[in-house]
């Protein structure tokens, strides 16, 4: 049984009846059962009541009501949910008891509808509860001309159009009051963008006077989040479009090309704002923390209340003083609601600050998001075990973790489950989870060695034209993510050339390929194209095919490598492909795979002590060091050779000039 509400609002009689009907559910022996209680009902003409309970099953729909005036308001509101459906609306006119109304002080008699035939199926029954929920407009049709019913095209269209339901963690923290302060963690494609942006458009349509910020990390996001808004009030209000003055969607840090949570404030505040440049000669490796704790310091705390709420995406890319300063922003009874997935955290020196770094005190909300609908099991589970090296092996065959996430618990939040020993520091655990998507391809990861550059293009160029030609795959479908990032703007010359010159061989000319990069960061997504981008700008987007290219590149930066490998591959929706040119890394990977295929896609490990825990920190902090100094001055070496190789030779302790050389040949692409 799926709970789906709060009391909060609702009448002490009204939480004892709805209390009493879930007991009654909880002696049914049927799993297809869902109860909603104290969630909103907006009407077409704009006016809100509260559902105070309903039951949907395989059986038809149950409405409690208290008074006849709200039996014909449930009623009516129901028979719209009916008539939405040609199968229900078949059923209605059938004069089948699909819709049954009942009075709280009748409960018990809720078991007499389970006696009755079942009239929907598993699909029927979810797709009620998604009209109910609102989730059509999550995802528009997919129309795509099919040529062969067994293609991947085809299982991406099914997967695409097949009606999702909310889980009750997601529905209750779209439609619970902000009263507190909010935390939403969640892996990958759990719906954490899609829970926050609803949230806020159902924030917007309560109170239109409110001002709310969306803050996000990924300049890419911007596009994608405002048309995402847009979509999600309409749910709420048919007829009147969002006051967007009032809506804030900002870039961390802001550019020439749109405004920023940083840049605003210091408008704002009269403030001076620094570009990544000027910040260049603050303390610290992370740039946007820097400028973020000289603004706390420069205002000594005293910033303009600027916002109601403030929503946070991709969290864990944030460290203490941006929480400090988003703090400051809001007003009197302002709240701050952020998500994150701290496997996703590119950068390893950035660790999630808890709850009581942030909040001290004051009371903050916890959402687990513990189902994942963006990305099939296998391809979930096998960037988990590439990302923290869980079947690494070093060369005398022990386990090599490279990586892991300090407080254990967070893995029973996010949905995996102890199938063997236990969750603790230094014990043994091997940990599963469900599968939650119904349509995928019989392979949902390959990892593929080739010889050079020049054959890794050539062979996924073939393939993704293979893709689009005979297994009904659309341009959009597809992602490609370089991890050589120095090296993009090269690969992407390299990789166009590649496949402009096999599209003409087979004459089809309106193929084609677009760079992502800071030149053009905004317009990710283009009808009939492929991005072509890294995983800094990938991130916080997904696609149902990815291709990661230049995967040997990620060298000995094991932690820092590793953890970008993992986001990259969580971008996809239905399949990934891994390339890279044969080396020892490729050669780890493939054999790290194998293992995950033979260990039925569980992982199997200890789990690290605290020591060895802060040992990996302290040797990511090392890593992520050593690849900003390499990446500030690799750039300039061809303009002042010998100053910047005794420069980099200083800095990174080696030895030699011959040395420096191979530690920037392992380095430089990374």
């Amino acid at each position: 049984m799926r709970k789906f509400g709060e009391f909060d609002g609702l009448a002490d009689n009204v939480v004892h009846y709805i209390n009493e009907i879930v007991k009654e559910l909880e002696k049914v022996e049927e799993e297809d059962i869902s109860i909603y209680y104290g969630y909103p009902i907006i009407e077409l003409d704009r006016q809100e009541s509260t559902m105070k309970c309903c039951v949907v099953c395989r059986h038809g729909l149950v409405v409690f009501y208290e008074e006849e005036n709200e039996k014909t308001v449930y009623t009516r509101h129901f028979t719209q949910i009916v008539m939405s459906s040609d199968r229900l609306s078949e059923l209605y006119f059938e004069q089948k008891n699909v819709l049954e109304s009942l009075p709280f002080a009748s409960y018990k008699n809720v078991d007499l509808v389970f006696q009755e035939e079942q009239l929907l199926t598993h699909e029927e029954y979810k797709m009620v509860n998604g009209i109910i929920q609102n989730v059509y407009g999550m995802n528009s049709a997919d129309e795509r001309s099919i040529s062969n019913e067994m293609s991947l095209g085809a299982k991406i269209k099914k997967r695409n159009n097949a009606m999702n339901m909310l889980d009750q963690n997601q529905f209750n923290g779209i439609y619970n009051k902000i009263d507190s302060h909010m935390r939403i963690r969640g892996l990958a494609g759990s719906g954490k963008t899609i829970l926050l942006v609803k949230k806020m458009a159902y924030t917007h349509f309560k109170n239109r006077e409110l001002d709310l910020a969306y803050v996000f990390y990924t300049k890419s996001l911007k596009q994608y989040v405002e048309e995402l808004f847009k979509i999600y009030y309409k749910d709420f209000e048919k007829y009147k479009e969002p006051d967007m003055s009032k809506i804030h969607i900002l870039h961390s840090w802001g550019g020439n090309q749109m405004k920023g949570f940083y840049s605003k404030l210091c408008e704002d505040n009269g403030l001076q704002c620094r570009t990544y440049v000027s910040a260049k000669n603050l303390s610290g490796s992370d740039k946007y923390e820097a400028v973020c704790e000289e603004v706390l310091k420069v205002t000594k705390g005293n910033i303009k209340a600027t916002y109601n709420y403030v929503f946070v995406d991709e969290a864990q890319d944030f460290n203490l003083s941006f929480f400090k300063m988003a703090l400051k922003t809001l007003r009197y009874t302002g709240k701050l609601i952020y998500a994150y997935d701290e496997l996703q955290a590119l950068n390893s020196t950035v660790s999630m600050p808890g709850k009581t770094d942030i909040f001290g005190h004051v009371e903050c909300r916890d959402i687990d998001l513990s189902v994942c609908y963006r990305t099939p099991k296998e391809i979930l589970v096998t960037a988990h075990a590439l990302g923290l090296g869980i079947y690494k092996k070093k060369k005398d065959g022990t386990p090599d973790l490279v990586n892991m996430m300090e407080d254990y618990t967070i893995w029973r939040a996010v949905g995996y489950k102890e199938k063997e020993g236990h969750l603790g520091y230094g014990k043994h655990v091997v940990l599963d989870r469900n599968e939650e998507i119904e349509y995928k391809p019989d392979e949902c990861v390959e990892i593929n060695s080739v010889s050079d550059s020049q054959q890794q293009y050539e062979v996924v160029a073939r393939e993704i034209i293979r893709l689009v030609n005979e297994e009904d795959v659309l341009l959009e479908d597809i992602l490609i993510i370089d991890l050589s990032s120095l090296n993009l703007q090269d690969d992407f010359n390299e990789f166009k050339s590649v496949f402009y010159r096999i599209k003409r061989e087979i004459e089809h000319e309106e193929y084609k390929i677009h760079l992502v990069n800071k030149d053009n960061a905004i317009k990710f997504k283009r009808i009939g194209s492929i991005p072509f981008t890294t995983i800094f700008r990938a991130k916080g987007n997904e696609a149902n095919i990815v291709f990661v290219i230049n995967s040997h590149k990620m060298s000995n930066m094991l932690s820092y490598s590793r953890n970008r490998l993992f986001t990259a591959m969580t971008r996809a929706k239905f399949k990934t492909y891994v390339y890279g040119i044969e080396s020892d890394i490729m050669t780890s990977l493939n054999e790290e795979y194998q293992e995950i295929k033979e260990k039925n896609y569980m992982l199997d490990f200890t789990y690290p002590t605290r020591e060895v825990l802060r040992q990996m920190k302290s040797i990511a902090k090392v890593e992520s060091k050593k690849m900003d100094t390499i990446q500030k001055v690799y750039k300039d070496v061809g303009n002042d050779t010998d100053i910047t190789l005794e420069i980099l030779k200083e800095q990174l302790g080696t030895p030699s000039i011959k040395d420096l050389i191979k530690e920037l040949e392992r380095f430089s692409d990374e």
